[in-house]
């Protein structure tokens, strides 16, 4: 019995090792620039006497530098191993980093955090892992990968942000970046070493029209709506992880419980994450993202119950958010793009009809005849 539960846990893992491998290295390269930046906040503010706006502008620059490089780290991984942009990212960025911890100017603190934080976050964050899985694993699997990644990646809050909190405490806010950069990179190793030197690249030559430029698919109203939504998200998230620790520690608790408090946070991610796959398999996509709109929504709703305006802007955004996230889905579990300027259809083969008769430009397992 042991020994057909190891083989049967040993082949789930060599099936599941580069999106478990790209999980850890997500708790580390979000742990340092992400969440301990937002327990040292305070510190940094009482000890510097650096003001909160001006960290926080610092914080949302590094966001932007990564905003900046990912499409370029993008176009590196079409031709290039994920190795090399993982593993350069990690060392350009971890220097910067450092470099910052040590730096008493304010300018000089800005200018190497916002690069360190900003290549850390364009070379090794979701917008580079999950292209990574997407070439690996094939579309029955990739959903499922996706949990596996960000399930793990979750777990990013709970080890360090009250890891920092102590440390802060004990310690002070550049000895706590200090020490956990090697924290950092210890999760980050075992990705750029296992992952394979070279990804699969898809053959063009059996889908002429796949597109394959940016500016089609920027074209799309379908990419354009959910990129402005996750830009809205993210306005709320950033904000919320920012100052989460500040905020819990506002009410009169030391630090160290804060970040404590403040870690346990990430953990509401978890069912999300871990309900959507089924209940897409079982009710659709559509039922799906509503229900789950509907159900984790219900919170803010009580905290901001007391302001009508925003009440209303928070309903329209979620409305909203349903709708792209809706039709985004739609679209790519269907295998196309839908152009409504020049009424054309993009397909990828992997999401065709396992019926030779159907020829509907929009077939799927929902609108199949046969």
């Amino acid at each position: 019995m042991k020994v057909i539960l190891s083989g049967n846990t040993l082949l789930w893992y060599q099936k599941w090792q580069n999106a478990i491998l790209l999980g850890l290295l997500t708790i580390g390269t979000y742990g340092v620039p992400i969440y301990t930046f937002s327990v040292i906040l305070n510190s940094m503010r009482d000890i510097e006497g650096w003001s909160v706006s001006t960290l926080a502008g610092i914080y949302a620059s590094s966001l932007l530098v990564a905003g900046g490089i990912a499409p370029f780290a993008g176009r590196f991984l079409d031709n290039r191993s994920p190795r090399i942009i993982l593993a350069s990212g990690l060392i350009v960025g971890t220097f910067f980093i450092l470099i910052a911890s040590i730096s008493s100017s304010q300018i000089y603190f800005f200018v190497f955090w916002v690069i360190g934080a900003g290549i850390l976050g364009g070379t090794t964050h979701y917008n580079v892992t999950m292209p990574i899985l997407a070439k690996i694993y094939d579309p029955t699997n990739r959903t499922k990968a996706y949990v596996i990644l960000t399930i793990i990646g979750a777990m990013s809050g709970p080890c360090f942000v009250p890891l920092a909190g102590v440390l802060t405490e004990n310690y002070g806010w550049r000895a706590t970046v200090q020490l956990l950069l090697p924290v950092m990179i210890l999760f980050a190793l075992p990705a750029i070493y296992g992952l394979r030197s070279k990804l699969p690249t898809p053959n063009k030559g059996k889908n002429p029209e796949l597109p394959q430029s940016t500016k089609k698919l920027l074209k799309s109203p379908q990419v354009l709506l959910t990129m402005s939504i996750v830009t809205l998200a993210g306005l709320v998230s950033s904000s919320l992880i920012l100052h989460q620790v500040a905020m819990i520690q506002a009410t009169g608790l030391t630090l160290g419980t804060a970040a404590f408090l403040g870690g346990l946070r990430s953990f509401s991610q978890i069912p999300g994450r871990l309900t959507l796959s089924p209940l897409v398999e079982k009710f659709g996509i559509s039922k799906s993202l509503y229900t789950l709109y509907s159900f984790f929504s219900w919170p803010w709703n009580i905290v901001f119950c007391r302001t009508t305006g925003f009440m209303s802007s928070f309903c329209v955004f979620n409305w909203c958010r349903i709708r792209s996230n809706t039709s985004f889905t739609w679209n790519l579990n269907s295998g196309r793009l839908w152009d409504r300027k020049d009424r054309r259809t993009y397909r990828h083969p992997a999401y065709s009809c396992k019926h030779s008769q159907c020829t509907r430009p929009f077939v799927n397992r929902y609108q199949c005849r046969f």
